[in-house]
């Protein structure tokens, strides 16, 4: 694995207290893009005045890495997300004359019986109509008609 080109700059940047977790857009020799994750604190150099950067901590100032952590595996998570979507998209470009393979799942014909076909038929019926079915051993009539006046 290379190192990181000191020009490159991070894709993100969180700090937390003295703590900051760097997220670093890497590219593989397939082309897929991958991240990773950095770690440092900044310091003033007490001799020269200058701010440095060290990846060296204390017990106190590791206990805050782990809540970097939980921060940055989100973004990343997100990140990755977004680049399955972007090379889907441009498999689905890819693909001859423009077809999109779509996987669909079969369609299960549901059984219906004498009773259901029936009571649906009548209720359709009724809908389309807006009378009232009559009167069967399967179906309950309601007493009165509905009209819009009432």
């Amino acid at each position: 694995m290379s190192e990181l080109n000191q020009t490159q700059k991070p894709i993100k940047r969180i700090p937390y207290n003295k703590v900051t977790a760097s997220v670093w857009e890497k590219q593989a020799a397939d082309g897929r893009l991958f991240y990773t994750t950095t770690f440092s604190k900044s310091y003033k150099d007490k001799q020269t005045g200058e701010w440095k950067n060290s990846n060296s901590f204390t017990l106190a100032e590791m206990s805050e890495i782990p809540l970097l952590i939980n921060q940055v595996s989100p973004h990343i998570q997100m990140l990755n997300e977004r680049n399955k979507e972007i090379n889907r998209a441009q498999a689905q470009q890819q693909t001859p004359m423009g077809y999109q393979m779509q996987e669909q799942p079969p369609q299960i014909p549901q059984a219906k019986t004498q009773q259901q076909t029936g009571l649906a038929a009548q209720r359709d019926a009724a809908m389309v109509n807006k009378t009232v079915p009559e009167k069967s051993n399967n179906v309950a009539t309601p007493t009165q008609q509905h009209s819009p006046e009432q």
